[in-house]
């Protein structure tokens, strides 16, 4: 199958907006009350982080502090759910408004990447629900300049979890968000251009080499079709000039 065509290069981030805000909203007033006492917060303090959810407007200290500890909330007792994954969903949106980035990033970035990470290891305890929000909102981290300055920072962590994922046929949803965040780390290489970066070709070679590790459980087409984007982008960064992108991409044959 070739890799590019009209679709590629991709020049512009691809985004997750979509969202049920009310939804979120019952959710953690639900888990509010399952949660321990000493992670709870006041219903009050719910219904103003939800202000969060608009890709517009300055986020307050109480609203930041509300976020960052229920990012925190811990495993269900059932184990099959985790009470985290409406902060997460909620956190995939405000990643969108560059003010509410910047302010988490600034407060709690390396610890706020270490924990969506930990929430992205394929393990009994992290559900697939988690980890399809936690590629969500990595994929909308790139919105932002400090946004995506941080998750190009964690991009090897990233890309050792994503390998560990290869012998795992995700849902559909979680494959189409697995493709879009290698998009945009494609997109980010693209419009940075190699002649910036002197270790680019090493950096997008390793994005390559995993994104054909993970063709293997990629059945889903519409994941199928971000990837061959993502080659395709990755083929045409302005300043490689090797054949070694070319060739890594070309095994982008990707199964029907």
């Amino acid at each position: 199958m070739p890799v590019g065509g009209r679709f590629s290069p991709q020049t512009l981030f691809v985004r997750f907006d979509v969202a049920n805000t009310r939804g979120m909203l019952t959710k953690m007033r639900e888990f509010n009350t399952q949660v321990p006492p000493a992670d709870s917060v006041d219903y009050e303090d719910l219904v103003q982080l939800m202000e969060l959810a608009s890709a517009s407007g300055a986020p307050s200290d109480s609203q930041v502090a509300t976020l960052e500890r229920i990012l925190q909330w811990p495993e269900g007792m059932q184990g099959f759910y985790t009470y985290v994954f409406p902060a997460l969903d909620l956190l995939r949106l405000a990643f969108r408004n560059h003010l509410v980035s910047s302010r988490m990033h600034r407060s709690s970035g390396a610890k706020l990447c270490d924990r969506l990470l930990s929430l992205l290891v394929p393990t009994s305890l992290n559900t697939s629900v988690n980890q399809m929000l936690v590629l969500r909102c990595l994929s909308n981290m790139f919105l932002t300049p400090s946004g995506e300055a941080l998750v190009l920072q964690e991009r090897r962590k990233i890309m050792t979890i994503l390998h560990q994922h290869a012998t795992l046929e995700g849902s559909k949803n979680t494959q189409i968000a697995m493709a879009t965040l290698l998009l945009n780390f494609a997109v980010a290489h693209q419009n940075e251009g190699a002649q910036c970066n002197p270790n680019a070709v090493e950096q997008m070679s390793e994005i390559l080499t995993t994104m054909v590790a993970l063709t293997a459980v990629m059945r889903e087409s519409e994941a199928q079709f971000l990837l061959l984007i993502a080659g395709g982008t990755l083929c045409h960064v302005p300043g490689t000039g090797t054949t070694e992108i070319r060739e890594l991409a070309v095994a982008l044959e990707l199964h029907e």
